[in-house]
Formats: structure tokens, sequence, C-alpha cells
């Protein structure tokens, strides 16, 4: 295999970095995530205007675009077996059928979204998110339609939010789906900044 590339958004354009590559380290302040989330992210910024309510109606148009054309859920994005475990390479059961994972170090993500408090469970029970205790939280989000309304629901909506893991560390496995010689696309983002994977 050639390996793959990421890309970038610089100045409103994409631009490959890393071609070749199939691992990039990039270091996490307070989250990571990859979906449907980083999609929009990375869209938006080949879009961004000069004024803040362009910006926003930008936002509205890309995440309502995937209401029509629906995002890859984890089912296609992770390999099956060993998708996400944590670091002593046991697996952690997630939903498949969401489309975005999020691994967080502060409480707040995506314009202030605390997904982990209101979550429901997927295995089991969690303590409260503690900033200083060396551990991450992860949870998955079923679409980006459900972060916007715990946003603008005065973040007491928890729909389609789900609690995954607490853990020191975590591997993430991505498959790999050729289709007709096409580049398997997977988005991430990292503090904000997105990242498109190419392999």
């Amino acid at each position: 295999d050639s390996g793959g590339c990421f890309k970038e958004v610089k100045d409103g354009k994409v631009v490959e970095t890393h071609k070749g590559e199939k691992l990039l380290a990039h270091e996490m302040i307070n989250y990571f995530s990859f979906g449907a989330d980083a999609q929009v992210v990375f869209e938006f910024e080949q879009s961004r205007t000069k004024s803040q309510l362009g910006n926003k109606l930008v936002y509205v148009r890309k995440g309502t675009n995937q209401v029509i054309n629906r995002p890859k859920t984890m089912r296609k994005m992770l390999k099956h077996k060993g998708g996400l475990t944590n670091l002593r390479g046991e697996p952690i059961p997630y939903r498949k059928r969401d489309r975005v994972m999020a691994f967080l170090n502060i409480p707040s993500y995506s314009a202030g979204a605390n997904i982990w408090r209101p979550g429901k469970s997927v295995n089991g029970t969690f303590t409260r998110q503690f900033v200083g205790d060396k551990r991450l939280e992860s949870a998955t989000v079923n679409t980006t339609v459900d972060v916007a309304l715990h946003i603008a629901s005065a973040k007491w909506s928890h729909m389609g939010i789900f609690r995954v893991a607490q853990a020191e560390g975590y591997s993430v496995n991505f498959a790999q789906h050729r289709v007709r010689k096409k580049p398997t696309k997977t988005y991430l983002q990292v503090d904000g900044e997105a990242i498109l994977a190419e392999q």
C-alpha cells in the first residue's frame, strides 16, 4: 500500500500534507473528535467569511447538508475488530450507528456543548468528569444536529449523545473501505483544527 495523505485547509484552500504517511502525530489539549462534526469544520474552513453572522450561516448550511447527505457511521469508520481499545488492548464497546466520536479533556466541546454530563451510558456507570484525573472521557453522538440541539436547548437535551468510556488513553483503528479505487476519507479535528485523512 502506498499509504495515504492528510489534508488541511489553509487560507480557504485544501492543502495536502504528510503525503505517504499513515500516522499523524498531533498534540491534543482540549478535545479530539472524528466523523460528521469534523467534516462540517473542514468544509466550513473552505467557506469562512469575514462576518460573524456569515460564518454562522455557513455552519448552518454545512450542517443542514448532512441531514440530506448522511455522513459515515462508526460502523464504516472503524475496524470491526479492535476499532476502539484502551491502552491495554481491551476492546471498548461503542454505538456503531453514531456519526461522531469525541475524546474530551475538558467539559466543553463544539461551541460549549458538555456532551459528557448529560449523556446516557453505553456500557456502565461513569464518574463525573474531572480535568486533573489523567483520564479522557469519550462519547459518541448520533448526528451533528444532536450537538446543535444540545447547545440551542440550554444544554439540557441529551438526545443522541452516549457516553462510551473513561480511560487514560485509547487506540483508534480506522477501517479502509475503497469504493471504485477512491480513497477512504476520515475527517478529524483536534481542538477545532480540521484534518482530512485519506488512505
